[in-house]
């Protein structure tokens, strides 16, 4: 479809340009996943070491 409408040469590079997106957003979705995961991994003991401390917390 896109070879009729646009030409071979114009479409491929449409057809490169949709892969680069599609890897875009997987890699989008991944760097969410591993940036998500450990901090929800470290949460109970950073709540444990803060109700075990005995001075304030300073941010």
């Amino acid at each position: 479809m896109l070879d009729k409408i646009l030409g071979k040469d114009i479409a491929t590079y449409v057809k490169a340009h949709q892969g680069l997106i599609i890897v875009t957003i997987i890699l989008t979705a991944l760097s969410a996943l591993l940036f998500v995961v450990p901090a929800y991994l470290l949460q109970p003991f950073i709540d444990e070491g803060m109700k075990k401390a005995s001075d304030p917390v300073e941010w």
